[in-house]
């Protein structure tokens, strides 16, 4: 049986020639696009502006976010059934960077301003208030990952984290100043990580040129989610403890790809 008469029926009415234009309408078919800039808080007006548009546009942000999954499955089923390694390390990379370009460009701005609580659950951007762990797997549900949104919340961080990446990727530290970590960080190379401290979880974007904290801050002034510099003042440059993992692992994507469900693991 062909992979492709093997998708989930929920993705068989999708036509491949619709998929195919929403790949390319977005320029997800390179493999190693340059990542979006990050917007940083602070009242800028390309930050209210960005924020207006993601807001304005995320559900057909999502809806496309799901179209690329579907087809980046159909070629993945392919060459995986075909034993074509390369093509499914290709696919894997595609995978990488559409969903670095959603989620720095589309759904984070999305989210900035929105208030912080801590007991916030939020699930649209603008509304309500929402804590730190659910900005995390809310953020992360919306870009197609399979995972128990609520339950992963509620966890330490060091949980979260292990539940979504391999143990290889993730380094703890004690008593180190805010330069080394991110000094660690730039060395790690671009991409997504997610940090947990103490009593607080947020991503972490390095874009190659600058590392943003993007979080739920309970810090004044914001006391919303908002993007800043790692060194500014913030929960990340005052922490004492710090665990970080980079995401978007091979691992990871292949689950994203084919819509298996992350398990909260807590285990080493």
């Amino acid at each position: 049986m062909s992979p492709i008469a093997t998708l989930p029926p929920r993705l068989a009415f999708i036509a491949p020639s619709l998929v195919a234009l929403a790949l390319s309408a977005t320029g997800c078919s390179a493999d190693t696009p340059a990542l979006p800039a990050i917007i940083f808080s602070g009242g800028q007006t390309a930050e209210a502006e960005a924020t207006s548009a993601a807001r304005s546009n995320y559900r057909s942000a999502l809806e496309k976010i799901e179209l690329r999954r579907v087809e980046l499955e159909r070629r993945y089923q392919i060459a995986d059934a075909t034993g074509n390694t390369t093509a499914q390390q290709a696919t894997i990379a595609t995978a990488r960077s559409c969903l670095l370009t959603a989620l720095i460009g589309d759904i984070f701005p999305a989210w900035y301003g929105t208030p912080w609580d801590f007991n916030g659950v939020s699930q649209t951007p603008g509304e309500d208030k929402i804590a730190c762990g659910y900005f995390v797997t809310t953020t992360l549900r919306d870009a197609g990952f399979v995972l128990p949104r609520i339950k992963l919340a509620q966890q330490p961080s060091q949980t979260i984290i292990k539940s979504l990446t391999g143990r290889e990727s993730i380094s703890i530290s004690a008593g180190k100043p805010i330069a080394e970590i991110m000094a660690g960080i730039r060395k790690s190379g671009s991409g997504l990580y997610i940090v947990g401290l103490d009593t607080h979880v947020g991503f972490i974007i390095n874009d190659g040129k600058h590392l943003g904290f993007v979080h739920s801050s309970y810090y004044a002034p914001h006391r919303a989610v908002v993007a800043e510099l790692c060194d500014s003042k913030n929960p990340l440059a005052d922490s004492n403890y710090r665990v970080v993992g980079k995401v978007l692992d091979d691992n990871m994507l292949v689950r994203w790809l084919t819509g298996q469900e992350f398990q909260v693991r807590s285990d080493g």
